[in-house]
């Protein structure tokens, strides 16, 4: 296809808020980096919860809102959501629809039955695995159930879809014999704003952005500044999230106090754009200790504005981070004191943290970078499109 394309994206989309997580993240960044170019037009189509049918502006963007209520969404498969996304889709008559993620919004996506790529983000099938004795007894239930319905949606999103955006070799691997559909492999782009930021580190300062979960396994980092703590380190840990397991949340905040970490451990919750920005400015090491991760927008972040990483070696993140190259992979199975060392390594060797920064940011630069996600993008669509 020549000429403008007219694209629709739908997915999770901060409407009046501030960013939640980061499959939102890159969908605000994919719409904002279509909406600078000449050859596309992009609308928005998304779901908020508590609200009615509606279509605003923000941003210079049309958001179209398909309103849901909070209940027997998941008992019902999503279809008052479903629905809502294929009637409004077929109200605008895209050129091509771009699904980021294999929920309720990619499914909701190719039922309108047009052209459509999905952008696999998480994989769902084995997150719905991931519950925690720390939770309590009601949200495990929960975990699990939404688990269940995830994976479901994930299997047939697979089934349907012709074209899928893969943002790690992860994914390919985790998908491998469960799809016919043609795959494309694009990074998810990190915002200009991250690779032109002046770092001012303060010494001894640690990062981890995560919504505050069982997945995320924020206890083993808790551990971890124990260890450090004691070993004669001057550390800080900024916990940057939403918490959003209840009983997992005051798991943490009981195990900070129970090792009197509260002048070297901070739990922010959610914080604006710029105070996100402020935080990478003055980490000296972002780190990660999840158990399930596809490509952590966060650790993508830390590469672009040219900080120093760490993480365990588990899921995608080996996909993401060269050992000893741009980043360092955490290895044990019990993976505070593991994240201990690691981390201790790169507090006391100024060398190293350096070069493992400047590795991380080359590829972020080869990577990452908005113009060349854009340009394959549009690639993608142009070849769906023929």
């Amino acid at each position: 296809m020549t000429g403008k394309i007219r694209v629709a994206m739908v997915g999770p989309y901060p409407v009046g808020r501030t960013l939640s997580n980061g499959v939102e993240a890159v969908t605000v960044e994919v719409v904002e980096l279509l909406k600078q170019r000449d050859d596309v037009e992009v609308e928005v189509v998304t779901c908020v919860f508590g609200s009615e049918d509606k279509t605003v502006e923000q941003d210079g963007v049309t958001v179209h809102i398909v309103g849901s209520s909070d209940r027997l969404r998941r008992l019902t498969f999503y279809m008052r959501e479903r629905a809502g996304i294929a009637k409004r889709l077929k109200q605008i008559a895209p050129d091509i629809v771009h699904a980021q993620g294999a929920n309720f919004y990619g499914a909701g996506a190719l039922d309108a039955e047009m052209p459509t790529v999905v952008t696999l983000h998480g994989m769902l099938f084995k997150e719905a695995k991931i519950t925690d004795s720390r939770s309590e007894r009601v949200r495990q239930l929960q975990t699990q159930l939404r688990g269940y319905f995830n994976a479901r949606f994930e299997q047939r999103v697979l089934e349907r879809s012709t074209d899928i955006i893969t943002i790690s070799e992860y994914v390919n691997a985790c998908i491998d014999g469960r799809t016919k559909a043609t795959l494309h492999a694009i990074a998810n782009p990190i915002s200009d704003e991250y690779f032109e930021l002046e770092k001012a580190p303060e010494s001894g300062r640690l990062l981890c952005v995560a919504r505050i979960e069982p997945r995320k396994g924020q206890h083993h980092l808790i551990e971890a500044v124990r260890l450090l703590v004691a070993d004669g380190h001057d550390v800080q840990l900024r916990l940057v999230g939403k918490p959003v397991d209840e009983g997992y949340a005051e798991s943490v905040s009981e195990l900070i106090e129970r090792h009197k970490l509260e002048d070297q451990i901070t739990l922010t919750g959610i914080v604006s754009d710029e105070e996100l920005l402020d935080e990478y400015v003055r980490s000296e090491i972002v780190v990660m200790s999840s158990r399930e991760e596809t490509s952590p927008m966060t650790l993508q972040q830390a590469m672009a504005c040219t900080t120093a990483v760490a993480g365990p070696a588990n899921a995608g993140i080996p996909y993401l981070i060269e050992h000893g190259e741009n980043g360092l992979l955490v290895e044990g199975e019990d993976l505070g004191p593991a994240l201990a060392e690691s981390l201790g390594s790169l507090l006391s060797d100024n060398e190293l943290r350096s070069r493992l920064s400047k590795g991380g940011r080359a590829t972020a630069d080869r990577r990452f970078k908005a113009d060349k996600v854009g340009d394959d993008t549009v690639a993608v669509y142009r070849s769906v499109l023929g």
